[in-house]
């Protein structure tokens, strides 16, 4: 990962949402040092692969990925509601 998702990473982490491009494998990889840079688990995460995009699967990846996010939302706004 690049100094620059780095840093914001460590200064902006709250609820997180991973997302990454790559042209081979790692995004493990790149979400385990994420994950350990923020200090929290991410809500929603997704991996875009080069061979995605040759297989036009990346428009479904982001469609999970969009949903999960909102999900994920909807449950928080849910629980300060309830409080």
């Amino acid at each position: 990962m690049n100094v620059p998702s780095r840093i914001l990473v460590v200064l902006y982490s709250r609820s997180e949402t991973f997302f990454c491009t790559m042209g081979g494998r790692g995004s493990e990889d790149t979400f385990a040092q994420m994950q350990r840079l923020a200090r929290c688990v991410p809500i929603a995460s997704c991996a875009i692969h080069a061979r995605d995009m040759q297989q036009d699967v990346a428009v479904e990846k982001v469609a999970r990925f969009v949903l999960m996010i909102k999900d994920a939302l909807a449950a928080c706004e849910r629980e300060a509601v309830a409080r």
